[in-house]
């Protein structure tokens, strides 16, 4: 793996990689909730769907689902109002593309966006990425920092039980 470069697994829940000379890999969840204090996880199928996008008024029971896998450029952010300390992840074309069983073409753009890593919270997470602990946020955040430069982030599936992620992403359609 290239320095200053990161990958998620979607699947695993896996953030690993290195930065500014840190090794990085920690449990980091994305979509669905996941990663809230307040017990807001959803653990029904839709809620595993990259393409579910949360509503625009929040509504603990209707949540986004995990970021579109792709290519991301992370970079430190600091103080959001919001979400604390946080890295903003840019999106790149292929991770605007996703698969669409019912498109002629067969992909679509998404219409997700505005992803970064933060925090756990009450919320969790509509798609953002979210470590599980304090410590390896800070961890990540003081490298992303000490990096000064965009870092490549790679979004994936491996691992993923390829029938269950097709049937989400089916799912997102029936809804």
């Amino acid at each position: 793996m290239a320095k200053n470069s990161l990958r998620y697994s979607i699947c695993e829940e896996l953030l690993y990689g290195e930065v500014a000379g840190v090794r990085i890999a920690m449990r980091a969840f994305s979509g669905g909730g996941r990663g809230s204090t307040a017990g807001a996880e959803r653990k029904d199928l839709k809620h595993w769907s990259t393409t579910k996008k949360a509503p625009e008024v929040f509504d603990y029971k209707n949540r986004g689902g995990p970021l579109p896998a792709g290519l991301y450029l992370a970079s430190y952010y600091g103080a959001h109002p919001h979400l604390g300390e946080c890295a903003a992840l840019i999106q790149t074309l292929s991770s605007l593309l996703h698969r669409d069983y019912y498109s002629t073409t067969g992909v679509s753009v998404t219409d997700r966006a505005g992803f970064f890593v933060h925090g756990v919270g009450p919320k969790g997470s509509d798609g953002c990425i979210v470590p599980e602990t304090r410590a390896d946020l800070t961890t990540l955040l003081s490298a992303l920092k000490k990096a000064a430069e965009l870092v490549v982030l790679v979004v994936h599936l491996e691992g993923m039980n390829a029938r269950i992620f097709e049937a989400a992403q089916k799912s997102q359609h029936a809804v």
